[in-house]
C-alpha cells in the first residue's frame, strides 16, 4: 500500500496543481512560448514538443515549490531561484548575478520576493486567480545584490517592462526609481566607484539564461510600489505612472479587476486610474466578500512594518559611525 502511495503522489501533485492554479499555469505556457517564439522560428510540429516540454517543466518547478513551503527558508529560496535565472557564472564558483549590476559575491546576492509571503492568503490567492498561490515558486523573484534587495522591499526602486525596439522581440526589463528623494543618496560604493540611485534609474536588467521571473508577480509589484508611492507621497514617480511615462506594456490576464479596484481604493484612498489595470486584468464573477477589506489590511501592515525596520536600520547606522568617529579620535589622541 505505501508503495502504490508513493507511486501516485506526482500524480495527485499534478492534480492538485491543475485544479488550483490553471490560470496561473495557462500564463506561464504561453510566456514560455512567447519567448522561445522570439529566439528561434517553430514549426507547428517543433511547438507541439516545446508545449510539451514547457509543461513538464513547469509542472516539475510547481511540485518542487510545493515541497519547498516556507521562502523563509532563505539558501532553499535563494538557490532555486539562482538555478531558474541562471545567475551564475559556472567558471567563477564564487560570483552569482545580481540582475542589476552583473556579478557579484555569492553572499552578497540575495532572493527579493516580489509578491512577499506576508500577504500571503486565500485572499492573494483570490485576486491571481486560483485557490492557491505558493510563493515560493522561483518565478516569484529576483537575484539582487543585498542593498538593491532592501531598497526593493522597502519600495525604493521597482522593475518595470520597456517598451519594445520592434514587434515581435523578447520583452527588455528596467529599474525604475520611486523615491526621489534618494537620487543623489549613495547605493553602492565599491573599489572606489560610487552609484547612487539616480543612476538606476532606467538602467536595464540583464540575464544569463532566456528565463525571466513572472510577469504577473512583476506586475503585481508593480502595482504594489504605484499603490504605497500614493501613501507616501512620491508624487514624482505617481505623476509618471498617471502620465504614462512608466507603464506596463505588455498586455495580459493578470490580476482579478474587481478586486484590485477595491484593494487600491482601500489602500490609497483614491481610484486606480484605468490605464494601469484595464488590458492586465480578468474579470471574475466570484464574490470577493472582505477580501479587498483583508489584503488592504495586509499591505498597510506590511507598509508600516518596512518603515519601522528602515527607521532602526536607520538608527543603527548612526551609530555605528558614531563609533567610527569616537574611535578615530581617541586614535589621534
Amino acid at each position: 500500500m505505501d508503495m502504490c502511495n508513493y507511486l501516485y503522489v506526482p500524480h495527485l501533485e499534478s492534480l492538485r496543481i491543475l485544479r488550483t492554479r490553471r490560470h496561473t499555469l495557462e500564463q506561464d505556457l504561453e510566456e514560455q512560448r512567447e519567448e522561445m517564439r522570439l529566439n528561434v522560428l517553430l514549426s507547428r510540429e517543433k511547438t507541439t514538443r516545446f508545449l510539451g516540454s514547457a509543461y513538464n517543466g513547469i509542472m516539475t518547478q510547481r511540485k518542487a515549490a510545493f515541497r519547498l513551503s516556507a521562502p523563509k527558508i532563505d539558501q532553499k529560496f535563494k538557490n532555486a531561484v539562482i538555478d531558474y535565472l541562471g545567475a551564475k557564472d559556472t567558471k567563477i564558483r564564487e560570483s552569482r548575478q545580481c540582475n542589476i549590476i552583473g556579478m557579484c559575491m555569492v553572499e552578497d546576492i540575495k532572493a527579493a520576493q516580489l509578491v512577499l509571503e506576508d500577504l500571503g492568503g486565500d485572499e492573494l490567492a483570490m485576486l491571481f486567480g486560483g485557490e492557491e498561490l505558493v510563493l515560493s515558486d522561483p518565478r516569484n523573484s529576483i537575484a539582487l545584490y543585498r542593498n538593491f534587495k532592501e531598497a526593493f522591499d522597502e519600495g525604493t526602486i521597482v522593475i518595470v517592462p520597456i517598451s519594445p525596439a520592434a514587434e515581435h522581440t523578447t520583452v527588455r526589463w528596467a529599474c525604475a526609481l520611486v523615491d526621489e528623494s534618494k537620487r543623489k543618496h549613495m547605493a553602492l560604493c565599491h573599489s572606489g566607484c560610487i552609484l547612487r540611485w539616480g543612476d538606476l534609474d532606467g538602467r536595464e536588467l540583464n540575464f544569463f539564461s532566456n528565463t525571466r521571473p513572472g510577469r504577473r508577480f512583476l506586475y503585481f509589484r508593480f502595482i504594489l510600489a504605484y499603490l504605497l508611492a500614493k501613501r507616501h507621497r512620491h508624487v514624482e514617480f505617481v505623476h509618471k505612472v498617471d502620465r504614462g511615462e512608466i507603464s506596463w506594456e505588455i498586455p495580459g490576464r493578470y490580476l482579478n479587476k474587481s478586486l484590485l479596484r477595491a484593494v487600491g481604493q482601500n489602500v490609497s484612498g483614491t481610484p486606480l486610474p484605468p490605464s494601469i489595470y484595464e488590458d492586465y486584468t480578468f474579470e471574475s464573477d466570484e464574490k470577493f466578500g472582505n477580501a479587498d477589506l483583508i489584503l488592504a489590511a495586509r499591505i498597510r501592515a506590511f507598509d508600516l512594518y518596512t518603515i519601522k525596520e528602515a527607521e532602526r536600520k536607520s538608527k543603527l547606522d548612526t551609530w555605528s559611525s558614531s563609533d567610527e568617529e569616537d574611535s578615530d579620535e581617541e586614535e589621534e589622541e
